[in-house]
């Protein structure tokens, strides 16, 4: 005889409970499945902010680099070359012997360790 308080379920009630669980067992399914969905969603997101701070970042470089070849080539004297031309390779020819060569004398161009003024155009 069942004792006073505890009821023994019917056929009915069981099976209610079993579809409760089932029931249980499928928004578990679906939250996990929300879960994957959302953090995907997020991981993506958060590489597009990465991808988007390097891009930026190559940018801010080739800007400061134009900036500064900008002011170089401003700064530089006038009729002066950034380079100087190079003169033709002066070794041996393929299939030839190499002949003995001495250094030629370095010239005695002088630098200026002070650097260019700069004035503004008359209009300015």
């Amino acid at each position: 005889m069942a004792a006073l308080g505890h009821h023994r379920p019917s056929g009915a009630s069981r099976a209610a409970g079993r579809r409760q669980a089932a029931g249980e067992r499928a928004e578990g399914g679906a939250a996990l499945l929300e879960m994957a969905i959302v953090l995907g969603l997020l991981a993506l997101f958060l590489f597009g902010i990465v991808t988007y701070g390097i891009t930026m970042s190559y940018k801010q470089n080739l800007t400061q680099a134009a900036n500064e070849a900008a002011r170089a080539a401003a700064v530089a004297p006038s009729g002066t070359a950034a380079t100087p031309p190079r003169p033709p390779p002066t070794g041996p020819s393929p299939g030839r012997a190499p002949r003995a060569t001495t250094p030629r004398r370095a010239s005695r161009a002088r630098s200026s360790s002070t650097p260019a003024p700069v004035t503004p155009p008359a209009g300015a």
